[in-house]
């Protein structure tokens, strides 16, 4: 079993209520929410680096 499945299953058997595991999948949705704009940012302050050493390979500097 990989380390994934092993997590699946485990919160599969945890003994949560309905309002709990409701809880649960609005807070994992929410942190997704935040990872998801983070990951944004790192993509943007990426392809700003990229390009300043492409500007800065084409001109030979």
């Amino acid at each position: 079993m990989t380390a994934l499945e092993h997590i699946t299953a485990s919160c599969a058997a945890a003994p949560f209520t309905a309002e709990e595991r409701t809880r649960a999948l609005q807070a994992i949705e929410q942190r997704r929410a935040i990872l998801t704009a983070e990951l944004a940012q790192l993509d943007a302050i990426t392809a700003g680096h990229r390009a300043a050493l492409e500007d800065r390979a084409a001109v030979g500097a």
